[in-house]
């Protein structure tokens, strides 16, 4: 959190915070990384797979 503070943009940080807020089953905070980290970097490898465990995480906590 701090470093996003001082550098909302750092790709890196982003995406720590996102799977964090992802195990922590968090989703909607998780949400806005993925969704900012998906603006910085749209094809990033990484991102792209933050993006799928966020959306599987959330299918998952959808479930009855």
């Amino acid at each position: 959190n701090q470093v996003l503070v001082s550098q909302p943009d750092n790709l890196l940080a982003l995406r720590l915070r996102a799977t964090g807020l992802i195990r922590m089953n968090r989703l909607n905070e998780a949400e806005r990384d993925v969704k900012h980290a998906m603006q910085l970097a749209p094809s990033d490898v990484d991102v792209l797979l933050l993006r799928g465990a966020w959306r599987e995480a959330s299918r998952l906590a959808s479930q009855p």
